[in-house]
Parts: C-alpha cells; sequence; structure tokens
C-alpha cells in the first residue's frame, strides 16, 4: 500500500519480506511469551511495511469496555484514546476506501490523524472477537493484494498466542487488584490509582484527597453474628459507599472494615466535609441481613490532603490513617482533617524501659517463606503496644517515640526481646528475625547477641535515600557485627545506583507496587535475596511466585502471629503448596 492507496512493487517486496520475518520469527518461538511490547512491535512493523499511519488491536465489540482497546501504535506521534476497531461489526474484512464518504469520518481517531482510508481485518482468539485496524491519510483505490491476505493470515496466527497469553496475564493481575469480597479494588489498587491521582495533580496543579474509612465496633457484628453476617454486611455497606461517589472516584477496601476513597479535588477543600458527610449518612439506615437481622452501622473518617500531608501514597494513606483514629478518639461517628496542626497533635507518653516494656508492649511474628518450597526462612518482629482500649497502630506509638527521642532505644529492646524470647525455638534452624531499624542507631550496634538465630535488620529506602552516606557507614558497622541487613520498599526511594551497590545488602523487600521483573532482575544483579510483601491472597502468591523472587510475605501466607502461636507455626509441616 503506498501513499497513493495501491501497492507499487517496490512496497509489495517490502510486505513479503516483512512476511518472512514473521515467519522466521513464529518457527524459533519469540512470541511464546506474551508481553504487550511484543504486541505493539509487531503493529509498528506492521504499520512501517503497509505505509500506515494508524494501526491497532481492539475488540470488536468493546461497548465502552475500558479493556476492548488491547493495543494501538501511531507513527509521528502517541496513540489516541478512542478505538477504532469498535466501529466494525462484520465478520469479515472490510476496507473503508475514503472515510469522507461515511460516517466514519467523524470518530475522533480519523479526524485527529486525518485519516482517509480504513482497513478492518477480523479475526476470533477463543471467544473473543478482535480486529486489526489500519489507517492511511490518503484514500485507496483497490481492494486487498493476494500478498497482503496470506500477510495478515500469518499475522494473525502470529498474534494468537500473544493475546491470549495477554489475557491471561490481565485476568491475574486484576484478580491481584480486587478484593474478592467484595469486588472492589484492593489496598494494592487503591495505592496504585493513588499515585496516578497525584501524578496527575502534579502535573494539573491541582490536589487528591485520600478518605480513610474506619467502620466503628464492627468486631461485635462478627462476634454476635458470626463471619458469614459479617461479610454479608460488609458487602452491603461497600455498596453504599460506593453509591456516594462519582463514577471517576476510587473507592477500594483496605481490609478488615477498613475502607478507602481518593478524590480529586476540584472546588475546594469544603467539598471534602461534604463528601465525607454523605459517606457517614450512607450508614445511617439499618443493615438487614437474609436471616433478618437488623443492626446499625457507622464509621470514623480520616482525611488527608495531597501534597500538604505527605508527599508519596504510603504518606498520604498513613496521615489520613492517623487522622481517623483522631477521629475515633475524639468522637466516634465523625472524620477530622489531617493537616499541618493535626500532626504535631500531643502524642501519648510511652515508657521505654526494660522493666516496664513487657507491661505494654508484645511482640508478634509474621512468617517470611520460600517461594520455591514453602518453608520459613524467616519471620519479621512486628511490636504492638497494649492499651486499655486495645492495641494501638503502630504509626502512632512509633510516631510518640520518635517526638520524645526514644525510637533507638525502643529498636534495641525490640530486638534483643525477640531473640531472647526466640533463641531456645530458632536455634539451629537458621530462621532469621527481621527488625525494623528507624534511624542509625549505637544501641543497635552494642546489643550482644548471639549469631543464632541470625538476626536481619531492615532499613526503609526511603530512609536511606536521605541520608545514603550516614547509612552506608552504619550498615557497614552492623554488618561487621554480624547483623544481615536489607533494604524494605526497595524501588522507592532516590538511591543513586552507585549506592546501592555501596550498601552490600543480603536481601531486599518489594511492596505490591514494586512487583515487576526489571526490579526483581536487579535486585538478584545485586547479589540480594528478594522478599515479596504484601502477598495477600492465592493469585498474589501464584503470579509474584513465577516473577523469580526468593521468598513471599503477607497475609495468603500468614497474618502477625502471636509468639506461642508462632512456635506452633513452626511445628514441622508439609511444604506449602505453590
Amino acid at each position: 500500500m503506498g501513499s497513493s492507496g495501491d501497492i507499487p512493487s517496490a512496497n509489495e517486496e517490502r510486505v513479503r519480506l516483512h512476511l518472512q520475518r514473521l515467519k522466521a520469527l513464529r518457527e524459533t518461538g519469540v512470541f511464546a511469551e506474551s508481553h504487550l511490547d511484543q504486541i505493539r512491535g509487531m503493529l509498528a512493523d506492521v504499520a512501517e511495511s503497509l505505509n500506515a499511519q494508524y494501526a491497532e488491536i481492539g475488540n470488536a465489540h468493546s461497548n465502552g469496555n475500558d479493556d476492548a482497546c488491547v493495543v494501538r501504535v501511531t507513527r509521528g506521534g502517541d496513540a489516541p484514546q478512542n478505538a477504532i476497531a469498535s466501529q466494525h461489526t462484520s465478520p469479515k474484512p472490510r476496507l473503508v476506501f475514503d472515510t469522507q464518504d461515511e460516517d466514519v469520518a467523524s470518530h475522533p481517531v480519523v479526524a485527529r490523524l486525518g485519516l482517509r482510508s480504513l482497513l478492518f481485518w477480523p479475526f476470533e482468539v477463543d471467544d473473543r472477537a478482535y480486529v486489526l485496524s489500519l489507517g492511511w491519510k490518503e484514500p485507496r483505490r483497490t481492494f486487498m493484494e493476494e500478498s497482503e491476505r496470506e500477510y495478515f493470515d500469518l499475522l494473525v496466527a502470529s498474534l494468537t498466542p500473544l493475546l491470549r497469553a495477554q489475557r491471561r496475564q490481565s485476568a491475574i493481575i486484576a484478580q491481584a487488584s480486587t478484593d474478592p469480597l467484595t469486588g472492589m479494588p484492593n489496598r494494592a489498587a487503591i495505592l496504585e490509582n493513588l499515585s496516578r491521582a497525584m501524578y496527575a495533580a502534579d502535573r494539573d496543579h491541582g490536589q487528591v484527597a485520600v478518605l480513610y474509612i474506619d467502620l466503628d465496633g464492627f468486631k461485635r457484628i462478627n462476634d454476635k453474628y458470626g463471619h458469614a453476617v459479617g461479610d454479608t454486611a460488609l458487602r452491603q455497606i461497600a455498596k453504599r459507599l460506593q453509591s456516594v461517589l462519582r463514577k471517576h472516584e476510587v473507592c477500594g477496601r483496605l481490609g478488615g472494615d477498613e475502607f478507602c476513597a481518593v478524590i480529586s479535588i476540584t472546588e475546594g477543600e469544603e467539598e471534602l466535609e461534604l463528601v465525607a458527610l454523605r459517606l457517614l449518612e450512607s450508614l445511617q439506615d439499618p443493615i438487614v441481613v437474609p436471616d433478618g437481622a437488623r443492626f446499625g452501622a457507622s464509621a470514623s473518617i480520616g482525611i488527608a490532603v495531597y501534597p500538604r500531608d505527605g508527599r508519596s501514597a504510603e504518606e498520604i494513606l498513613t496521615a489520613s490513617d492517623r487522622a481517623m483514629y483522631r477521629a475515633k478518639a475524639e468522637r466516634r461517628g465523625t472524620y477530622a482533617l489531617a493537616s499541618a496542626r493535626a500532626a504535631h497533635i500531643e502524642r501519648p507518653l510511652i515508657s521505654i524501659d526494660a522493666e516496664t516494656f513487657h507491661k505494654q508492649f508484645v511482640l508478634c511474628y509474621q512468617p517470611i517463606v520460600s517461594a520455591r518450597t514453602g518453608q520459613t526462612i524467616g519471620a519479621e518482629v512486628l511490636p504492638r503496644w497494649l492499651k486499655r482500649e486495645g492495641m494501638c497502630p503502630p504509626e502512632v506509638f512509633l510516631e510518640a517515640a520518635r517526638d520524645q527521642g526514644l525510637v533507638n532505644a525502643l529498636d534495641a529492646l525490640i530486638l534483643r526481646r525477640a531473640h531472647e524470647h526466640t533463641a531456645r525455638v530458632l536455634q539451629g534452624s537458621r530462621i532469621a528475625l527481621h527488625v525494623n531499624v528507624y534511624e542509625p542507631n549505637d544501641d543497635i550496634l552494642n546489643a550482644a547477641l548471639s549469631v543464632d538465630p541470625p538476626v536481619a535488620l531492615e532499613f526503609s529506602a526511603e530512609q536511606v535515600a536521605t541520608q545514603p552516606d550516614a547509612y552506608c557507614d552504619f550498615i557497614r558497622e552492623c554488618r561487621a557485627k554480624g547483623f544481615l541487613a536489607g533494604l524494605s520498599h526497595f524501588g522507592c526511594g532516590d538511591i543513586a545506583l552507585g549506592t546501592l551497590a555501596q550498601l552490600n545488602l543480603d536481601f531486599v523487600k518489594i511492596g505490591r507496587n514494586e512487583w515487576s521483573p526489571p526490579i526483581i532482575e536487579y535486585a538478584h544483579h545485586l547479589r540480594c535475596l528478594v522478599i515479596a510483601e504484601h502477598v495477600e491472597t492465592a493469585a498474589d502468591r501464584q503470579w509474584i511466585s513465577i516473577q523469580g523472587v526468593d521468598a513471599l510475605q503477607g497475609f495468603a501466607i500468614a497474618s502477625p502471629l502471636a509468639e506461642r502461636d508462632f512456635f506452633a507455626w513452626l511445628t514441622p509441616r508439609a511444604p506449602a503448596p505453590w
């Protein structure tokens, strides 16, 4: 197809050469693994070979489905956001000789690119109908030549396994980002949407708000009526919360009885309070479950605003969580704003010493297992502060410890107590105790510990990025003392590649936002054990295990366990089935 719309002999030769290349690639099995970049690369070659300005593979019957357009390429610019494929409904190939003669001329893509001819080549993969669409800026005068028909048949044959695998991959990703109980976005999807909204806010000089919604006293419903009724109630509550928000606003379930909404601020922060009030009002009518039981529900909401209350998605979520606890402490069933003033509210006083530690704190242990064998290879030590009204969130007492200059003493005390309490059980097992360290800390270096069980000190990548030289020196000293050392949130934080190499780490932890083959591959290049965190579902476990990580941690493996339960967990058992 030349610029005039017919195929000159020179271009026909290009088609034949490209056809031969496709055959060679198919024979060598290059297309055995599906990646959108491979499909995009094929389309770019097709467009170049046929002098087309636009190439697209999409669903033939999209009906507004966001997943309809699989991939598209445009020569000389970014791909437009509107798919052409849905314009085609015929089961046979169709050529629009001149778009000016048909209604298709008004299509946004056609108008934007000035396309005058369109080819629709339909094909099927399993139960889904696709269309290969090509567009030219010159009218075409003839239909398909024989060489082109052979070319497209081979192209479809090459694309079929790619599209099959891409669809399977999309299903796995969708499952990994969806809360199985309510069908809402889960924590990982919420953070991903929040990150995108923050990027858009930076671009448009706007703001994004997070509303952290925690149900009040929901545990009593589970205790009184059972978890089946509780799950039914949570599904109803999820629908009510979603009904309040606009279509483009994200509402998801963080876990348990905690929900979250992400809202772009368009009319000033006053609208946030109105949204919070509407969310609270949506819960006022009694919840009615199938057996006829009726009970009320209420929630406390914390509101944080980007960029005022934090610079990362995790920081904003944490700020909204703190605000929610402030609302719950002041008066349940209301909301509170996180602000510069609120961030410095009076923190509870805590006492950090060996004599009172056991009265205030308990240590929990979350197992870390081998991705290959399922055997336990480590456990993260998670302190919990016991208050009269129940467990205090870690971020609250850690912030209090920082404010009162006690965080170093707390880190060291947690390390010593965890090692002391587990040494007898873990001796000889080589199961590592993972302990978080929040800043360079001489108390850690002075802790007299045996090397059995091994202790793995975790530093967050964001922390190290703020003081790379200080952390390089400190981690070097820790390793000299016999500690293992690693980074959590690997892939976050702006750490220079040279600094990462100097750290000489034993392991890294990657959160859900960093679950990607390039990050895993780079960590292995640094000779680090790679631990995937936040593995929350069976689908998560299956997907991330095949990406090459070495170990897994998260609720799909085990929740944080009290000491006695953790020791029971270590009782010899069959390897996990993954």
